[in-house]
């Protein structure tokens, strides 16, 4: 009979255990999940931020300067390198792209006219290429995720491609510039 009684005990607490060490998996998976969303987060509100603050660089050229001829961005009739822009009637930033040889390549930024951010993207080679941010006039999330080469891949991005991103070609004026907003 004691030893019924010590195998049911037994029974017992190796059930316990089992709940015990499900519950922990579950917790840190929880954990593991809000630190990655907060993360995630955290870039997105980095970016707007940094966005609001955004100066333009001394040598940045409007895009009236610029024209297109067979898909490239040209002036002078030579492929642009640098950064062009656009400003809404009130003087405010509408838009900030970032070209290289007549080609986007690099950051883009978009404000509503009041200048608080609306958009935050990177081109490679002319396509949409990496983290995507947009966000309402009042500054909350409308949207993230992440783009492989003009396609949407979710709101992951590879480690290889932010390696890849961070090598894009430095000309003046440019990527650097934009990368340190000034």
């Amino acid at each position: 009979m004691v030893i019924k009684r010590k195998f049911n005990n037994n029974k017992k607490y190796r059930y316990l255990a089992g709940r015990r060490e499900a519950m922990v998996k579950i917790l840190l998976i929880m954990i593991f999940s809000m630190s990655c969303s907060l993360l995630l987060s955290q870039d997105n509100f980095e970016e707007y931020n940094l966005l609001k603050n955004y100066v333009l660089p001394p040598n940045a050229i409007s895009f009236d300067e610029l024209t297109i001829k067979d898909s490239l961005f040209l002036k002078d009739d030579i492929p642009f390198t640098g950064i062009a822009y656009e400003r809404y009637d009130n003087e405010k930033l509408a838009r900030v792209v970032s070209f290289y040889e007549g080609i986007r390549y690099g950051p883009m930024y978009i404000w509503y006219p009041n200048g608080t951010p609306q958009l935050s993207t990177n081109y490679r080679q002319g396509k949409l290429h990496g983290w995507f941010f947009g966000w309402y006039s009042n500054g909350t999330i409308l949207y993230n995720m992440a783009i492989n080469q003009g396609k949407y891949v979710g709101d992951y991005q590879d480690d290889d491609d932010r390696r890849q991103q961070q090598e894009l070609p430095e000309y003046e004026g440019d990527a650097g510039s934009l990368n340190e907003r000034d």
